[in-house]
């Protein structure tokens, strides 16, 4: 949908949409979010979890919202001393 609404000029609110390409890659004028995103989660998962010694392992979908967690997740567990298995 995010190239329609740029092709026909048309506002897209988007609600419950998390994949951080929604409003990061795949971003257009638009597009607007009412909700978190995948590295807002991520940030926070990360925070609570990434301690020295603890690993991790994640399933995601095999879509946008999953790869974009995914990929948030990994990035916001850098430096916090965990392992991780994906």
């Amino acid at each position: 949908m995010l190239p329609v609404a740029q092709d026909y000029k048309k506002l897209l609110i988007i609600d419950g949409a998390v994949a951080d390409s929604i409003t990061g890659d795949k971003w257009n004028r638009y597009i607007f979010r009412v909700d978190r995103n995948s590295s807002q989660d991520a940030i926070s998962n990360a925070l609570s979890i990434g301690k020295p010694g603890v690993v991790i392992a994640t399933l995601a979908q095999d879509y946008a919202f999953g790869r974009d967690g995914i990929a948030a997740f990994k990035t916001a567990l850098q430096g916090t001393g965990r392992e991780t298995g994906a």
